[in-house]
């Protein structure tokens, strides 16, 4: 109690510490890092056009890459295989756009077919 009357350094750094403790931890807790995997299951192929992609690199909490994208039609978010066909050419695209630092979403407009040229026919 006399403590308390008195202001003497024990009193005052006592409850500072505990202070600085508590926000210390409460900041540790607001960080969240992901410790596993978004994808539980990757599909070989989505059909559709989509209207994003999202993709994570292997790291601390996934050991696979990663290629979420969302269809258009109704915002479902799918996970595609990096390691078919079409996830390959998704993957292969997004990272040279990061590197070039445009658009990924380049990646996701619909190619069209290149025309076939006619060859002449020899007489």
């Amino acid at each position: 109690m006399s403590c308390c009357l008195r202001l003497c350094p024990q009193c005052i750094c006592i409850p500072l510490l505990m202070s600085k403790t508590l926000s210390l931890s409460t900041f540790q807790d607001s960080q969240h890092v992901p410790t596993r995997c978004e994808c539980q299951k990757s599909m070989r192929a989505v059909r559709g056009p989509f209207s994003d992609i999202k993709v994570s690199l292997k790291g601390h909490g996934c050991d696979k890459d990663e290629i979420i994208v969302t269809l258009k039609s109704n915002n479902k978010q799918m996970c595609l295989s990096p390691k078919e066909r079409q996830g390959k050419r998704l993957l292969k695209c997004w990272l040279k756009m990061q590197k070039k630092g445009e658009d990924v979403k380049k990646c996701i407009q619909r190619l069209r077919p290149q025309k076939r040229r006619r060859q002449k026919k020899r007489t």
